[in-house]
């Protein structure tokens, strides 16, 4: 785990896994709530002034397990840009990049790219809002 700029808060119940040969990557000034899983088997690159809810889940792998399809991949890197806002129980899959100033709504499940300055929603997350502007 590497925090290149400033303090990260990490609040109690949280667990952050990286396991051998990961990158974990905090750009820093992050608001990390309770209870929040990171699990990192690849890349995850988090940036900074983010803000993660409770009970956020960010995973850059399938835990281990694969599907037998010619191509498949069971990690793959995450992105998350400056100044994102990610809601309570929001899961996060492999292979996202969140651009900068993006909000994640609460209970999202974001399996593809989110643009900059979008709001996020559903299961699976769909854009619901462009061009938003937020500050803590």
């Amino acid at each position: 785990m590497h925090i290149e700029n400033g303090p990260v808060n990490i609040y109690y119940g949280t667990d952050i896994l990286v396991f051998k040969g990961a990158s974990l990557t905090f750009k820093g000034q992050d608001d990390i709530n309770q209870r929040v899983q990171i699990i990192c088997m690849d890349n995850i690159i988090i940036g900074e002034n983010v803000m993660i809810s409770r009970d956020v889940v960010i995973r850059d792998n399938d835990g281990g397990h694969e599907i037998l399809t010619e191509g498949y991949k069971k990690t793959a890197p995450v992105v998350i840009g400056n100044h994102v806002w990610i809601g309570q129980g929001a899961m996060i899959m492999k292979g996202v990049t969140i651009g900068d100033g993006a909000i994640i709504a609460a209970d999202a499940w974001v399996v593809t790219n989110v643009k900059p300055n979008t709001l996020v929603m559903g299961d699976p997350a769909r854009t619901v809002q462009k061009n938003i502007e937020w500050r803590k």
